[in-house]
């Protein structure tokens, strides 16, 4: 699934308002993701952070023209 983002010109800022307990969108997670959110203990939880990364990994893959399945995110020292 991609997203149709808006240009993003030079020296702008889009801000982006989700609802993360009613946007779910699983398919676009990598494994480590998957892994990741099934150690939280509580639903609730799971859901918004699977939501969080599903909307993170579409929007940056509509605004660099890439296919969010196939990004690689990482993460560092400081999270």
């Amino acid at each position: 699934m991609k997203i149709a983002v808006p240009e993003l010109p030079v020296g702008t800022v889009h801000l982006w308002e989700l609802d993360l307990d009613h946007f779910l969108f699983s398919d676009v997670l990598s494994e480590d993701e998957r892994a990741r959110a099934a150690k939280f203990r509580f639903d609730h939880d799971r859901k918004r952070f699977t939501s969080g990364r599903s909307a993170l990994r579409l929007l940056l893959g509509g605004y660099l023209k890439r296919d969010p399945e196939k990004m690689r995110i990482e993460k560092k020292c400081f999270g």
